[in-house]
């Protein structure tokens, strides 16, 4: 098993809890988007190949349909054929598209949901698929937060941009809840809240063989 990430930060906490709990797994410190001149900075990792390669966040990270390709390919070549792509990414969707065509009232916008835990906070005239956003996660009573920025991308443009890639399936998949585990209040603030108005999707991508 194998841990990749841009951040030096990351890889030596990754490294500390190995050490205190070994899982067998090798970290490697690497940017996804440097350009082949700048691998020196990098750890080597043209030679992994593996059969699941699972991220979370990383496709808001791309600032353009480049970059956005470029994360696709990379994962695409660290997989064998018929290898899977599981992931979970901020997304643009129908509903931050019709706040931003409300020009009567529209500077910047706000889309939110307390059952989810999260806000979307932008600032500027319009929005576009690859608009960048504040994104913030809340922890259990808002007691705990994280704000990131993100590029949301629609499922459209991440579709196209996969299959570009190299891969041949894209599944979307809706959320689910627990019903064993979760508290019943919990369970129904959230089955009021599934749809295309929150701005998170999950996808498992197949390598074509």
């Amino acid at each position: 098993m194998s841990g990749i990430d841009v951040s030096d930060a990351m890889i030596d906490e990754a490294k500390r809890l190995e050490e205190k709990e070994p899982t067998g797994t090798t970290y490697y410190r690497a940017d996804l988007l440097a350009e082949e001149d700048e691998s020196d900075s990098n750890d080597d990792i043209s030679k992994l190949k593996a059969d699941l390669c699972v991220a979370a966040y990383l496709l808001p990270y791309a600032s353009s349909a480049k970059d956005l390709q470029k994360f696709c390919t990379s994962v695409a070549r660290m997989l064998r054929p018929g290898g899977r792509f599981v992931s979970v990414t901020s997304l643009y969707t129908d509903a931050i598209k019709a706040i931003g065509s409300d020009k009567d009232t529209y500077d910047g916008g706000v889309l939110a949901s307390d059952a989810w835990g999260f806000s979307v906070v932008w600032d500027g005239e319009s929005t576009s698929d690859g608009m960048l956003a504040d994104v913030t996660l809340f922890g259990h009573g808002r007691k705990e937060r994280v704000t990131f920025p993100n590029y949301l991308w629609s499922k459209e443009t991440i579709h196209s941009a996969l299959l570009a890639a190299g891969f041949d399936r894209v599944e979307w998949l809706s959320p689910t809840i627990d019903a064993n585990i979760t508290p019943v209040d919990i369970t129904d603030e959230f089955q009021k809240d599934l749809s295309e108005h929150v701005p998170t999707g999950f996808f498992v991508a197949t390598l074509a063989t």
